[in-house]
């Protein structure tokens, strides 16, 4: 098991090594400036010349550490211990992203909500409680023992126009589209739909949560793809059944029935192919899609919801597996600690070389970079 005390050492020494070969980041500069500031404050009761010789002391057991020296005991113990802690809690606070909800910059105008029933807007036309009176191009249909709008003759009269659906009730609503694709939206979801036969694909927009049954379509032999959009995600489909989950604004899910979908992230572009039975997570600030099998274990989740590596007696292969393809890099291991458990929760530094050496401390391996490579067996 990682320990806590050995995690903070490499953290503090990796930024403070940067900070020396004058390499940091601006915000690195700044926390280390900070953690001097801190120490002052926790000191300000000693005489200035007691100040400046702790200073002096802390600066030259950075050094002694970087070089590799033994740790010696020093006076400002207690100081340094508390400023180390508020220095951990600005990098994290520094590493969030400020995110803007996508619909706030990609907005689609929606009828007035009511809690009355579903609403309807298609252009400058506006229908409220869609439980009581319909336009009269819908009609309701029983499909599978479903009650389902059908808005697919309507949609083909307002072609250029989009059909932007809300649901403020505590039931699911169902419509089939003009494509014959049919949404469920739960409570509180909304979709913006526009398509007609000219367009090569179908884009649907939509925030809280919506199931989809997507009707397979061709044109000259060639599929048109299905695509599902919401704040941080999009979903392209070919046919398929799956459940779009929108309702928080830092985070959201796709999980397949039937059929396959591809994820990809809006900010990173990263993609993934989901095969039925899986859901992949999506969010704001991480750059890096989630698949979860059935079944998974849901520690490995939480630890990827709060940027964190998991690893319970994992194989030291399956470990730099992982590690591999988050940093992009070539990662070769001996067969002699390829099945080698690691335990622990690590958070996903910037560097490599930070989580290679927490590994490395706490296991019997050793590792050693040569033309791009990086190398890993027994110490």
């Amino acid at each position: 098991m990682f320990r806590n005390r050995d995690l903070v050492k490499i953290f503090l020494l990796s930024i403070f090594s940067r900070y020396k070969r004058g390499k940091a980041t601006r915000a690195e500069q700044k926390l280390v400036e900070k953690f001097f500031d801190q120490v002052e404050a926790k000191a300000h009761n000693r005489p200035t010349s007691d100040l400046s010789k702790i200073k002096s002391q802390m600066k030259k057991e950075i050094d002694r550490q970087l070089a590799g020296k033994q740790t010696v005991k020093y006076p400002f113990r207690r100081i340094f211990m508390p400023a180390a802690a508020i220095l951990l809690i600005f990098l994290t606070f520094s590493t969030m992203v400020n995110w803007r909800g996508w619909f706030d910059d990609h907005s689609f105008a929606a009828g007035k909500k009511t809690q009355n029933g579903p609403t309807l807007t298609v252009g400058n036309l506006q229908y409220a409680n869609l439980l009581d009176s319909v336009p009269k191009e819908a009609r309701y249909l029983a499909l599978n023992e479903e009650k389902v709008l059908d808005l697919s003759a309507m949609q083909s009269a307002h072609a250029e126009d989009s059909l932007i659906i809300t649901n403020p009730t505590k039931t699911a609503f169902a419509v089939l589209l003009s494509d014959g694709t049919i949404a469920r939206l739960a409570s509180g979801a909304r979709i913006a739909y526009q398509w007609n036969e000219a367009s090569p694909v179908r884009k649907l927009r939509m925030e809280g949560k919506v199931s989809f049954d997507v009707a397979k379509m061709e044109r000259l032999g060639r599929n048109i793809p299905f695509f599902v959009e919401t704040a941080i995600q999009q979903v392209a489909v070919l046919g398929t059944v799956f459940t779009v989950d929108a309702n928080s604004r830092a985070e959201h899910s796709v999980h397949l029935h039937e059929g396959s979908v591809r994820l990809s992230h809006h900010t990173s572009h990263d993609q993934v192919l989901l095969r039925p039975g899986q859901t992949g997570f999506v969010a704001a600030d991480n750059p890096r899609i989630y698949v979860a099998s059935a079944g998974a274990n849901k520690q490995k989740l939480m630890a990827w919801r709060k940027q964190q590596f998991y690893f319970d007696d994992q194989p030291l292969r399956d470990v730099m597996t992982e590690l591999s393809e988050w940093y992009g890099k070539d990662i070769v291991v001996q067969k002699s600690v390829q099945n080698l458990p690691i335990t622990g929760i690590i958070s996903r530094y910037k560097q490599l070389e930070d989580i290679l050496d927490i590994i490395q401390m706490t296991n019997t391996i050793t590792y050693y970079e040569k033309k791009g490579v990086i190398y890993v067996g027994l110490k």
